[in-house]
């Protein structure tokens, strides 16, 4: 059975003490590496064409600078690079697993897919069930969606869905992690109610912020099992929901654009 090649596609800023652990974990199922950098202020670039020498298998590293930046955007320009015959998207301070490694080649051979879901596994919160579409086969016009919603949260147009993978993909935070870096979650914040209007008013967007926090709280900690990680789990759990409480509140205190005046 012949196996396929894969194209393994990051996006990176700021990103090079994460990046040693990262090639290493990619090492037994790269093909090919496609990169798109945002100008960085440490040595990303430095580190990317430090290993781009080391490796055996080609390295394509390209600027991605366009404002405001796009997550959806900056991996469909990965996706159109790559040449093998799948993607796999993955983040600098993740890795496959060895599990994973060992068996995703074969179960691509095998099953074919036109694109692979599974399990996110957070460093802090090892019990929360995440799962991840990360994995298209190639050349078939896949991308990511290109809307306001695809600008800080990226995700997949897909025809059908996600073929499911039981192997993991490792998400090593560490420090950056929302538990312990707080200035990450207000960044996040502020860039999310930059882009949101204010179409219902205060009023509306403050119950919202209520129904918001509780509904999120609710899924976090028991539909995702973030109970199961202790005190972790339920800070986890109470910052996902104050950020759609605080997110309401932001956005209702813009003013108000009505949608019959757009």
């Amino acid at each position: 059975m012949k196996l396929p090649s894969i194209s393994i596609a990051l996006i990176a800023k700021n990103e090079a003490h994460n990046l040693d652990g990262f090639f290493e974990s990619i090492a037994p199922i790269a093909d090919e590496l496609v990169v798109a950098f945002t100008p960085s202020t440490d040595d990303t670039l430095k580190k990317l064409e430090e290993w781009k020498k080391k490796v055996p298998y080609p390295v394509v590293i390209f600027e991605y600078a366009d404002k405001p930046f796009h997550f959806g955007k900056s991996r469909n320009e990965t996706i159109k690079r790559a040449t093998k015959d799948f993607v796999f998207m993955l983040d600098a301070d993740e890795r496959p697993s060895a599990d994973m490694c060992a068996r995703i080649k074969t179960f691509l051979a095998e099953r074919n897919p036109h694109a692979v879901i599974m399990q996110r596994e957070d460093d802090m919160t090892p019990h929360l069930v995440d799962p991840q579409t990360r994995i298209i086969r190639n050349h078939e016009g896949l991308q990511y969606a290109i809307d306001t919603e695809g600008q800080l949260h990226e995700h997949l147009d897909l025809p059908a869905p996600a073929v499911w993978f039981d192997g993991v993909i490792l998400h090593k935070q560490g420090e950056s992690h929302w538990i312990h870096d707080h200035d990450r979650f207000f960044i996040l914040l502020a860039r999310e109610v930059a882009r949101a209007e204010n179409t219902r008013g205060l009023a509306r967007e403050f119950l919202r912020a209520f129904a918001s926090f509780f509904y999120k709280f609710r899924k976090e900690y028991f539909r995702k099992k973030t109970y199961l990680d202790g005190k972790k789990g339920l800070k986890y759990s109470f910052l996902r929901g104050l950020h759609s409480f605080l997110f309401h509140i932001f956005v209702g205190l813009k003013p108000r654009v009505h949608k019959n005046a757009r």
